[in-house]
């Protein structure tokens, strides 16, 4: 379990994003402390939990123990501080999703159909990009379709497909691309399968060893040989110019 809280840095696209804020020689002990500080976050909020059991008190949703928990021992000064920090999380953890999803779809879509695209006109098409990307979004999060819970559960099936693929792709060089790309969408299709017929944490379980197994045992047969010296080397040229 510890294992998979660390992978949180390697698989969410902010934590990408703020590498490229911070010196080369920095990204290492950065993204170690931040694994290492994430495998705190739920076993911090799984404590509540137990905290609400034995008081026997419980809120309506399973998303709502930790602020419950806190309006308890700590009155309403503790409540609505706990509020605002939820907030903050939230406020800025949106900016850098939005901030990921723009310089994505730029680089890897836009400058691809317009290759020329600099100066005044390139900050124009961004901020463009990030307020309609900023307006769906907002859209999309009006209506109350489900909890956060059962959405976080939902969205793990997609999860767990990427870890074991983003985990060998950083240590093992016999890596095959194409047998990564079919070990996500199997398992992510598999997966979902089991989520609505069997249960939603059997679903995730079945995504991430599936995912597991078709890496492992493709990249057996099918081996690749990555040259890490490619991606050392990344970067490097926009440094010097």
């Amino acid at each position: 379990a510890p294992a998979m809280f660390i992978g949180e840095v390697f698989m969410d696209n902010t934590f990408w994003q703020r590498a490229y804020a911070v010196r080369r020689d920095k990204i290492m002990g950065i993204f170690s402390l931040a694994g290492i500080g994430w495998i705190f976050v739920p076993l911090a909020v799984a404590s509540l939990a137990f905290v609400a059991i034995s008081t026997q008190q419980a809120p309506d949703q399973v998303n709502q123990v930790a602020p419950y928990i806190a309006e308890i021992y700590g009155g309403q000064f503790a409540k609505w501080a706990f509020l605002v920090g939820v907030w903050a999380a939230l406020a800025s953890t949106i900016a850098a999703l939005i901030n990921a999803l723009v310089s994505l779809i730029y680089n890897d879509v836009y400058l691809k159909i317009k290759p020329n695209t600099e100066g005044k006109n390139q900050i124009k098409v961004v901020r463009m990009m990030t307020l309609v990307i900023g307006v769906v979004a907002l859209l999309f999060s009006l209506p109350q379709l489900t909890s956060m819970l059962q959405m976080l559960l939902f969205l793990g099936v997609v999860n767990a497909a990427f870890i074991f693929p983003i985990t060998f792709g950083l240590f093992w060089k016999k890596l095959n691309v194409n047998v990564t790309f079919t070990a996500s969408v199997v398992a992510i299709a598999v997966g979902y399968v089991v989520y609505f017929t069997i249960g939603d944490l059997q679903g995730i379980v079945t995504s991430g060893w599936l995912s597991f197994l078709i890496c492992w045992i493709g990249s057996l047969l099918m081996p690749a040989n990555f040259n890490w010296k490619t991606l050392k080397d990344a970067g490097k040229e926009e440094e010097v110019s």
